[in-house]
């Protein structure tokens, strides 16, 4: 019980640190003349770079078994999620070039489906402003 409490509050942490880092970047673009839509499509892409830094570096192992959940959902998951989708292609006997785009395809189911709400929000968010 004791390693499921401390999964949640991992998942708790990690997950509020990653909502307060895209917050700070919309807020900061918000300043700035670009459009919400634009700024969104902004966060996604810092923090997909973000994700990929923690996943070549191998800290994003770490944060999944800190905080489970918490490390999977946000978008800087997105590039291992990527590799993980091509590392197991590979290990089916896929060709290097199928295995990348096989990966790829995973991801955009996976994430395809936030990634569109994510825009549909921001498209809304502006015309109510």
């Amino acid at each position: 019980m004791e390693k499921n409490k401390n999964t949640y509050l991992g998942a708790f942490l990690l997950g509020g640190a990653a909502s307060l880092i895209a917050e700070i970047i919309l807020t900061l673009l918000r300043q700035t003349s670009v459009p919400i839509s634009i700024g969104v499509l902004m966060m996604l892409g810092t923090m997909a770079f973000v994700g990929f830094i923690l996943d070549i570096t191998g800290v994003y192992k770490s944060l999944v078994i800190l905080a489970g959940m918490g490390a999977i959902l946000p978008f800087y998951a997105l590039p291992t999620a990527i590799s993980m989708g091509t590392s197991t292609a590979l290990m089916e006997g896929r060709s290097v070039s199928k295995a990348i785009l096989g990966g790829i395809k995973d991801t955009v189911v996976i994430f395809g489906i936030s990634g569109i709400f994510c825009l549909l929000m921001a498209v809304i968010a502006q015309a109510i402003a």
